[in-house]
């Protein structure tokens, strides 16, 4: 890469580095705390004897439950709420055993709570009775009012989870169940050094075609240059309409719930818990996880009827071709935002090449290659650019010592140099500007796509992680390899530039691959990996490039002008 070439690189770094550093000032991380126990707004306002969220039970681990289980998941089910208690993904394995949704949560994912208002608070239904048919839980209970409620739950796919819900009004006059919720889980993280950001909950609005979001970062109060500009809060609740989804997620697993078309919710409420989870060293650490439960307006039961509705809970990866099989824009949960346009083609020739190639990191390896066979002519035209630019250097210098006191007139006439012979300064940044999106693609894919994770290459455990070989004791420093080779691989590239001699800025070139190092030191080793590659790549067309007779620098004819084209 040229000048140019690297200070654009630069400059896409710095802005990276500038955006991490104002969301760290923004949303700063605080130490775990008990939060405030929130209250949704309206008619959830604190009073005397009021119950506060989250309700948890005094003991739902204790309550029967049942399980429903295919190849995928392990759902517990249990009485106590009516709900499943915690879904176990057996192909997916975290810091401690296998990966479990909604663990060590005290409320069961699609618990069903009351509202009356006043002094009773809300009311968590706890007393269910069980039945069990093959394939088949059912939960049965009697509402305030005497609506009889019953809950049929089934596997619906390898990740999915049926739940029917059936109000039927006994009596003798038109009854209702006054607004309700539905819990949604919790988003924790499966290991302990995921992004705080990435747990999240989510919703869709289904007329609007948007996402709306809060982490567990939205609780911090913001500031920017020393304005506060948001308190810190215990509760976020979501703008009122009518949702097609909603969801709660980490950074790779999500429960997603979509819910009867017919009767969708309106609102979601979101608070903070604090959690334990297990390091990769096994050590217990105290987070915080974000929990969400979605209202539902008051419905109607008439005399002697029986109102259904269906809900669908898919508790499982974040997958994109699996979200997007669910239907109703749920793979918008991804949140690819921007940049969707560039993570969409490249998870899918990831994961085409992937049933060619069982590895991804040699997946990545045979991806490169290809971008770069692409690029080959683009990279050859631009180091001739490159080279043609060497040899005007004199001619510049010439310039330069003429018009040494006047950088306006020396600009103009580099300028009418370079258009004189044909030499576009600009031409050495058209290979790197294909990469920046390529590359900040990838980096979000990593972020937020499961394919990668704990896939192994060579001597890196997990793709998505740092491949850290070591730790130093004491200090605790981790070793890792493959960005110190990237960094031996961009010097080497450096090096090869060819050089104008006392060129300040091609010294500081020469700095650059130890900058990368620092700020790529603990990426993805699969990002590391990508980058590594590509340089390997160009260091061997650059030399190559190099070995081919050096460009001679002609005028360009001058094109006749229209009065010359009239004689």
């Amino acid at each position: 890469m040229d000048r140019s070439n690297w200070t654009a690189v630069l400059i896409c770094l710095l802005l990276l580095l500038a955006w991490q550093l104002y969301l760290q000032q923004r949303y700063p991380t605080q130490p775990a705390e008990e939060p405030s126990r929130a209250l949704p707004r309206k008619s959830l306002a604190a009073g005397p004897g009021v119950s506060q969220w989250p309700l948890g039970h005094a003991s739902p681990e204790t309550a029967p439950s049942i399980v429903l289980e295919n190849e995928s998941i392990r759902a517990v089910l249990t009485s106590a709420g009516g709900g499943v208690l915690n879904v176990e993904l057996k192909k997916h394995w975290g810091n401690r055993g296998h990966v479990i949704l909604n663990r060590d949560a005290r409320d069961p994912v699609l618990e069903m709570i009351l509202w009356k208002g006043g002094e009773q608070g809300p009311q968590p239904l706890t007393q269910f009775e069980t039945d069990q048919k093959p394939g088949e839980v059912i939960f049965r209970t009697t509402l305030p009012g005497g609506i009889l409620l019953e809950r049929h739950y089934r596997l619906a796919g390898d990740y999915l989870i049926r739940m029917e819900q059936r109000l039927t009004n006994p009596s003798d006059h038109d009854a209702s169940v006054s607004e309700w919720w539905l819990n949604l889980g919790i988003g924790s993280p499966a290991a302990s050094q995921e992004p705080p950001r990435e747990l999240a909950a989510n919703w869709f609005f289904a007329k609007e075609l948007r996402v709306g979001r809060a982490s567990v970062l939205d609780f911090n109060p913001s500031s920017f240059l020393g304005v506060t500009w948001r308190e810190a809060r215990d509760r976020i609740v979501s703008q009122e309409g009518e949702l097609g989804w909603a969801a709660v997620k980490s950074q790779y697993f999500l429960l997603l719930l979509l819910p009867d078309s017919q009767f969708p919710p309106d609102e979601v409420l979101c608070f903070r818990q604090p959690i334990w989870v297990f390091d990769r060293k096994g050590n217990r650490v105290e987070t915080l996880a974000i929990q969400a439960l979605a209202r539902f307006p008051s419905l109607s039961v008439p005399k002697g009827k029986t109102t259904a509705q269906e809900f669908l809970l898919y508790a499982g990866p974040k997958e994109y071709r699996r979200l997007q099989a669910l239907g109703r824009d749920a793979e918008m949960a991804m949140e690819f935002g921007m940049w969707g346009w560039i993570i969409k083609p490249l998870l899918g020739i990831m994961n085409g090449l992937h049933r060619l190639i069982p590895n991804y990191g040699v997946v990545i390896i045979v991806f490169t290659l290809t971008l770069k066979a692409l690029a080959w002519p683009l990279q050859s035209l631009a180091n001739r650019q490159m080279r043609a630019m060497q040899l005007l250097t004199p001619k510049i210098r010439e310039i330069q010592e003429r018009y040494k006191d006047d950088p306006q007139k020396i600009q103009s006439e580099t300028f009418k140099l370079y258009k004189e012979y044909g030499v576009n300064p600009t031409g050495g940044c058209l290979p790197i500007l294909i990469q920046i999106p390529i590359f900040i693609g990838f980096y979000r894919l990593l972020q937020t796509s499961v394919e990668l994770r704990h896939q192994s290459f060579l001597w890196i455990q997990d793709l998505t992680q740092p491949d850290t070989v070591y730790t130093l004791p004491v200090v605790g420093f981790d070793v890792n390899v493959l960005p110190l080779i990237m960094a031996g691989t961009q010097f080497i590239l450096a090096r090869l530039q060819p050089s104008s001699g006392d060129n300040p800025q091609l010294k500081l070139i020469q700095w650059l691959p130890f900058v990368f190092v620092i700020f790529l030191y603990n990426f993805a080793s699969a990002l590391c990996l990508y980058w590594t590659v590509n340089n390997i790549c160009t260091i061997f067309q650059t030399y190559w490039n190099l070995k081919q007779p050096p460009p001679t620098l002609q005028k360009r004819k001058k094109r006749p002008g229209f009065s010359a084209l009239r004689r």
